[in-house]
Order: structure tokens, then sequence, then C-alpha cells
């Protein structure tokens, strides 16, 4: 009693196939997944029950297991129940032999429509999942893009700024150097340092305005004085 409700809970049927007859014999759990109410099946009546996309392979796959003898086979088809309702069902089947020669079958057939059910949910999941994901790669590849443009953006902007301010200095500075170059008591050595600085700034922007992949070791490397 505890071993038919147990199969119940469990959405389990049994089934016997006696080759001797050639007849598969269902329980009542097993006519309810197949949706048929005959206790006895011909092999043609339950291939016909199967999903018509799915019997060549049933087929070819317990013929294969037959002929290697094997004592424990697991298949999983689909069956048409009520006409149109798709119903899958894994079938643990235990084949007794004599001789090498196949002589019955037994075992359980399950409802696993549910499980298939999450499984190609889960399978539609995965693949939205990876287009996401593919979108994600796109959209960080052109973040990575804008912010690398951006940080060059602003890297020429400051140096254009630099530029710009030195600019304007360096005109005053001129200006200045000119009233007081005037005065004989003006040491040359002051002037001379004035135009030194001068230069050297301005070939530093130039160094650093003419960078083409802004990163820290390339600039490091323009403004690095040669040995």
């Amino acid at each position: 009693m505890f071993f038919h409700t147990l199969l119940t809970g469990i959405g389990c049927g049994t089934f016997f196939h006696d080759f001797t007859n050639n007849l598969i014999h269902w329980d009542s759990r097993s006519q309810k997944i197949l949706g048929t109410t005959k206790f006895a099946l011909s092999p043609e009546e339950w291939f016909n029950i199967i999903h018509q996309d799915d019997r060549d392979f049933i087929t070819s796959f317990m013929q294969k297991e037959l002929a290697k003898k094997n004592p424990h086979i697991n298949i999983v088809y689909r069956v048409f129940k009520n006409d149109d309702d798709v119903c899958h069902v894994k079938a643990d089947t235990f084949v007794k032999y004599i001789d090498g020669v196949p002589i019955s079958t037994y075992g359980l057939l399950q409802d696993i429509t549910e499980i298939k059910q999450q499984e190609e949910e889960l399978l539609r999941k995965n693949e939205e999942l990876m287009t996401a994901y593919c979108q994600l790669k796109e959209i960080l590849a052109e973040v990575e893009f804008l912010k690398k443009k951006e940080k060059e953006n602003v890297y020429r902007a400051t140096v254009f700024s630099a530029q710009h301010i030195l600019n304007n200095l360096l005109n005053q500075l001129l200006l200045i150097k000119l009233k007081i170059s005037k005065h004989p008591s003006v040491i040359v050595e002051i002037s001379d340092k004035f135009d030194a600085m001068f230069f050297e700034a301005s070939q530093l922007l130039e160094k650093l305005s003419s960078v083409e992949n802004v990163d820290e070791e390339e600039i490091r490397n323009s403004i690095r004085s040669p040995k």
C-alpha cells in the first residue's frame, strides 16, 4: 500500500512488457500518464501514442541498447495525451535476457512534463541571460570608449588651457621684461632665466599636446628628458 502511495505521490506508474505475447501491460497510474484506458497495448499501439518526432529516436535507441544487452535502460520521450496534450515521460526500464535474448522488460514510467517545462524555461532564461550579457558587454565597450574619449578630451582641454594661460603669462612678462630692460641695473642673467623658463614650459606643453594615447606611462615618457 505504501509503495503504491509513494508511486502516486511522485507521479510514477509501472509497466511490464512480455515479449512472448508481445503486449505491454500498464497499471492505472501509467494509463493515466499515457492518456489511455487500456490495460494492455501492443507495441504498435504504444508506438502510435508517442510523439512522431521521437519515434525514430526511440526505435534506434532501443535497438542499440538491446543489442548491447544492457540490463538497465533509461529513456525520455513525448506522448500525445488527449490528442493535443503533449506529455513528457521517463521510462526507467529493466530488461531480462536469456542466452542474450531479451525476454521481458519491466520498470517505472514517470510524468516529467513539469520538470521539462522548468528545464525549457531555464533554457529560455539562460538564452535571455546570454543575450543580456552580450548586450551588456557591448554597452560596457561603448562606455569604455566614451570614457576613454572623455579622458582624452579632458586631457586635451587641460593642455590647451595651460597653453592659453602660459601664453597670456608670457605676454605679460614680456611686457615687464621690456620695461625693466630699459633700466641698466637689470642683470642680464635674470633676463636669460626668464627666456629659459618659458622656452622649457613651451616645450613641455608642446610634448604634452602631442601625446596620442592618454595614459600615465606615455605622458611620463613624453616629458622625460632624453639621456
